[in-house]
């Protein structure tokens, strides 16, 4: 079955210890992937992600060469259907963004094969590669999460389709979400 890859919803604040989305549905047997942006600040700590009585594992984090700025992809499963909103918290002040997308022909028993981050400093950049080793299956597929500090829009790396980009409220700060199909 070939893997799909869908945004349901995006959410920012711009000074706040939590960022909730607003309700969306989501599917039965779907993997949901939510990207949680935070940072400004020293030591913002890890965030977590909590909503639709899921449980929300953190797959990767990746924090800027400053220490202040962070990206992190968190995993749920679901069983059945339903609808509700997510909150993704840190233990600062600080602003949040929050993307939560929904993959389709995933197999549930492993959804994460393996995992990979990259940082690079606050001076001006034109790309970012993370490494990843082989894929063993055609039906495999990547998803990638980009948090920077201007708002000049990003473009997808070769092969990937944008999901979703956003700015936060307030700010110069924008992320994005990224899907490619390997097959």
């Amino acid at each position: 079955m070939a893997v799909t890859c869908t945004s349901l919803v995006t959410a920012s604040v711009e000074a706040a210890t939590s960022c909730t989305t607003g309700t969306f549905s989501y599917g039965a047997n779907k993997l949901l992937l939510a990207s949680v942006a935070n940072g400004s600040v020293s030591d913002p700590g890890f965030p977590t992600v909590s909503g639709l009585s899921l449980t929300w594992t953190r797959i990767a984090t990746a924090t800027g060469s400053d220490g202040t700025r962070q990206m992190s992809i968190f995993r749920a499963v679901t069983v059945g259907s339903g609808s509700g909103t997510v909150t993704g918290s840190q233990n600062k002040s600080t602003g949040m963004m929050i993307n939560v997308a929904e993959l389709s022909g995933v197999d549930l028993t492993t959804p994460i094969i393996q995992s990979g981050t990259a940082a690079i400093g606050l001076s001006t950049h034109s790309s970012l590669t993370v490494t990843l080793g082989a894929f063993s299956n055609a039906n495999n597929a990547t998803f990638g999460a980009i948090r920077k500090n201007t708002s000049t829009a990003v473009s997808p790396g070769s092969g990937f389709t944008e999901i979703a980009e956003w700015t936060a409220v307030g700010t110069p700060y924008q992320s994005e979400t990224q899907f490619k199909k390997l097959s």
